[in-house]
Formats: structure tokens, sequence, C-alpha cells
């Protein structure tokens, strides 16, 4: 589900902006370099199902996993990040039973 012609034209990685703050999206945790997150973002959305928050600053790591073909016997599900001054919150929402 992450491959083909459509995926090669995304960028690895990339960061925006909401309520003010920095979001570090990258689909492959382990080519994150944690020195570019400390203190330069509240949240890092990754390619691994999980919520967890990680490192001294308080960083918010979340993937939400696969909307539309989930993998590995996981379910469908998307997440809602919340941005509310310096702090990030998120919510998986499961999208089947």
């Amino acid at each position: 589900m992450d491959w083909g012609s459509w995926a090669d034209r995304l960028p690895e990685k990339e960061c925006l902006q909401a309520g003010g703050q920095r979001i570090h999206l990258i689909h492959d945790l382990g080519r994150l370099r944690l020195d570019a997150v400390n203190n330069a973002c509240i949240a890092v959305v990754t390619g691994i199902l999980t919520v967890r928050r990680g490192n001294q600053q308080g960083v918010l790591f979340v993937n939400p996993g696969s909307a539309g073909a989930p993998r590995y016997g996981e379910r469908a599900c998307v997440a809602l990040l919340r941005v509310s001054g310096p702090r990030a919150s998120a919510d998986l929402i499961c999208l089947q039973s």
C-alpha cells in the first residue's frame, strides 16, 4: 500500500504547521533524526500503528495505520490529532469492528 508510481512522487518527510506548532511527517521512523525533532515539533506522524509519548521533550508519536487496506491483522483506522498550545494529543478511531 506504500509503493508504486503514485508513492514515488511523495516526499520522504514533511513538516507542517497546526495550531501554531510544528508536526513532522515521516513514514519510516528508523530514518528519523531525533535531533531534528527535539525542540522543533510537538508531534511525529509515522508508519507503525501507535500513539505514544517519547523523548524528554514529550514529543507525541502517532501512526493512524491504514484507513483502506490494513496489513498484519490490523483494523482499518484513522487518527484524530489535537493541538492545544504547546501540546498535542491523539485518538485512534477504528473504522470497522
